[in-house]
């Protein structure tokens, strides 16, 4: 029997072919609207599902579709995007895909019903190569400093769950860049007092 959420249903079963199948048939289009509103769907869409269970090829031929920049900044019930679900599982493939759109730099810096972004969630969950590809724009850099509804930035939480690796990352992109300025020998030695025998 044909179902609206024949494509959520797939990706919840986690059954990649049928997905896929659906993606590339006639019904995509319509398929790609849906939002699982049932009660235990949590308004998510196909994209928010594919990035939670790190389904590369789904999201890919999902980016490709027409309804793909308004699918990447869609919010689910929690208040979270497809890139937040992709950082809090640490699926470091399809955080770059999404990171790789203009919306997707956007959600950066988006927050989720707890004032969380995609970074406070890597770090939470101490997906550290997740942390350090987020961290590589400004937006990222931007979200070091937003304070989540428990008043915790990224760097908090990371600490607070003894993420040594995710701290070491966050802690290098917050100190500032040294500077390598190359100093002229005769600058450098015009202080230098030669003691004469």
């Amino acid at each position: 029997m044909v179902s609206k959420y024949d494509l959520i249903d797939a990706i919840k079963a986690k059954d990649t072919d049928t997905a896929i199948q659906l993606l590339n048939s006639k019904r995509a289009p319509e398929l790609l609207k849906i939002v699982d509103d049932r009660k235990s769907g949590y308004n998510m869409t196909a994209l928010h599902l594919a990035a939670r269970y790190g389904f590369t090829k789904c999201c890919k031929l999902i980016l490709k579709s027409d309804q793909a920049e308004h699918l990447i900044t869609m919010k689910n019930k929690n208040g979270s995007t497809p890139l937040e679900w992709g950082a809090r599982m640490g699926h470091l493939e399809i955080v770059k895909l999404l990171m790789n759109t203009k919306q997707g730099l956007d959600c950066l810096t988006g927050k989720n019903n707890n004032i969380d972004t995609p970074l406070h969630e890597a770090a939470y969950n101490g997906h550290s190569k997740v942390v350090e590809i987020l961290l590589q724009t400004k937006q990222g850099i931007d979200a070091l400093a937003i304070v989540n509804n428990d008043g915790k930035t990224p760097l908090d939480i990371a600490t607070q769950r003894n993420k040594t690796e995710t701290i070491a990352i966050i802690t290098s992109a917050l100190a500032p860049p040294i500077d390598l300025t190359i100093i002229p020998w005769d600058v450098l030695i015009q202080d230098i007092q030669i003691e004469e025998e």
